[in-house]
């Protein structure tokens, strides 16, 4: 997407959530049976009287599948889970690597040394245009 394109799309974009948030206003949390941040709050609702139910203790021998996943399940999400994490990992050591400068180039020593030496260099430059300046006054 060109760069006058993605600037429109993101102005549309703009202009939808912002009409949006106008349409639902501050109506909408009083159309939700609340009112403002400031208004009193509801009265609470009356506690329903206690229900006495009679329990009988009758010995159950059936099992009740607790509707949970099975183990075969729980195995292969945890799988999934850690081939998830390990691809994160690969992905930020690749994206790492790929920002280290090539061992073939010259070491972080030679580029400090080369540096140095242009300071002084140009240093040495601005001296002298300096000493030309007040000759030539």
């Amino acid at each position: 997407m060109p760069g006058g394109a993605r600037r429109r799309w993101l102005r549309r974009a703009l202009a939808g959530a912002a009409l949006a948030a106008a349409a639902a206003g501050p109506g909408a949390s009083t159309a939700l049976g609340q009112g403002g941040p400031l208004s009193p709050l509801p009265a609470p609702a009356p506690a329903p009287a206690p229900v006495q139910t009679a329990t009988s203790t009758t010995p159950s021998n059936t099992t009740s599948d607790s509707g949970g996943l099975s183990s075969a399940a729980q195995i292969a999400l945890y799988a999934l889970g850690g081939v998830l994490l390990l691809g994160i990992g690969w992905v930020i050591v690749r994206d790492a690597r790929r920002a280290v400068p090539d061992a073939g180039a010259p070491s972080a020593g030679a580029a400090g040394r080369k540096r140095r030496y242009d300071r002084e260099k140009a240093r040495a430059r601005a001296k002298a245009a300096r000493r030309q300046r007040r000759r030539n006054r």
